[in-house]
């Protein structure tokens, strides 16, 4: 009693098996990270949008002078932030200005002599700073601007003329950090001891040092945090407003590319969600598995149809002699 020979052709791979397998996984893929891409956009987009929409600002820019740019160790907002997803905490910087209405516009004509001289001032994010709670004003020698016993560097920026001072501070020894901590103003050191300089004082900027600002991962606070602390001129720039709100303004307000951004984060995630989405129903309705464990699709044949014409002349159950009684391939 031998056993049956399968049909050669009967062990052919259908060609859709490969193209509905592809498919399934690539509408898969595109289904989860469309549903990520909304998630995401939900904060980064979409609620960003439409504060902006609702926030009445008028689009019509005016003129802000930065006046402060303090440094915070907590606080409750940022004037730059980098990152949206979390209320801001711990340190950040406080950027705060005087608005005013533009004024009239100067045109100069037929000027002669002139001249054009720029100094670049102080790098305040790569200047020596010292802190005098940690000990580090103690062999302090040259020109600071000090701040609640955080004392800058100007020494290769600035070149002070004065004439009175306060009763020198001395930051060395055992008492040094101690007397040195909460130190503010513009100080005249020699290792260690400092003096107060009063009004009336003189300081020419040094032109000839230039530090370079390359590299600078902080553009926002480079054009817009100079508030004349270092003796340069404090930052002026175009701001926007709410008239309805005049304690904040932004720097940067364009309603027409926040409207474009809002429209293709919404429709391109959105699209590609319900494509796949409605391909996969789709595959689940029209594709089915045979017993070769291949997948095809019913087309407008009905399967049970296939199966019974392909089960004709095979042999029943009950009868062994033909080495399996149920092998079919629908193809």
């Amino acid at each position: 009693m031998g056993k049956k020979k399968v049909a050669e052709e009967d062990l052919v791979v259908p060609p859709q098996d490969t193209r509905i397998c592809g498919t399934i996984c690539i509408c898969q893929m595109t289904l989860v990270l469309s549903s990520v891409a909304l998630v995401y956009l939900t904060v980064a987009i979409y609620m960003p949008s439409t504060r902006a929409f609702k926030s009445g600002i008028d689009p019509t820019p005016v003129m802000c002078t930065t006046t402060r740019a303090l440094n915070k160790d907590n606080c409750e907002w940022g004037s730059c932030g980098e990152w949206c997803l979390s209320k801001t905490s711990g340190a950040c910087i406080q950027i705060y200005v005087n608005l005013r209405s533009n004024g009239s516009n100067l045109i100069f004509q037929n000027c002669t002599n002139s001249a054009n001289k720029t100094c670049y001032g102080i790098d305040q994010d790569r200047a020596d700073k010292a802190r005098c709670i940690n000990d580090e004003c103690k062999n302090l020698t040259g020109t600071f601007n000090c701040t609640a016993g955080q004392c800058l560097n100007i020494t290769d920026a600035f070149e002070c003329i004065f004439h009175n001072s306060d009763a020198p501070v001395k930051c060395s020894g055992r008492r040094g950090k101690i007397n040195c901590m909460d130190i503010s103003g513009l100080y005249s050191c020699s290792r260690g001891t400092c003096r107060k300089i009063r009004t009336p004082y003189n300081c020419d900027r040094r032109c000839g040092c230039v530090n370079t600002l390359m590299d600078e991962c902080k553009e926002f606070l480079k054009d817009f945090g100079r508030d004349g602390s270092d003796h340069n001129a404090r930052a002026r720039f175009p701001c926007f407003y709410s008239p309805g709100k005049k304690d904040i303004v932004v720097a940067r307000f364009d309603l027409e590319v926040t409207y474009r951004q809002f429209v293709f984060a919404s429709v391109v995630p959105s699209v590609l969600f319900v494509v796949s989405c409605s391909i996969l129903l789709m595959c689940q309705k029209t594709v089915y598995v045979g017993d070769d464990a291949k997948m095809r699709f019913k087309g407008c044949v009905d399967t049970e149809t296939i199966l019974n014409k392909n089960n004709v002349g095979a042999p029943t159950n009950g009868d062994m002699g033909g080495g399996g009684g149920d092998e079919v391939m629908a193809l």
